[in-house]
């Protein structure tokens, strides 16, 4: 049965979390965290960092690249 993988997209950036990181800096500056995955390959990818639009670019292209390989692998 094949799912649309690029609903993922908007539903990862829906759920992005931020937080006060206070390790090591007396800043607390924000960090942001996507978790992605892809089911169908069985993948899973932790990306955080300080800037939400990078964070965001960064989880957007690692699904797109997942679903290029999914379609590969299964012929569409």
């Amino acid at each position: 049965m094949a799912r649309n993988y690029d609903v993922m997209i908007r539903n990862v950036l829906r759920s992005m979390e931020s937080r006060s990181q206070t390790r090591g800096s007396s800043s607390g500056a924000t960090m942001w965290k996507a978790e992605i995955r892809h089911e169908g390959l069985n993948k899973y990818r932790v990306i955080r960092g300080r800037d939400r639009d990078v964070v965001e670019q960064m989880a957007e292209t690692k699904i797109v690249a997942w679903n290029e390989m999914w379609k590969v692998e299964n012929g569409k």
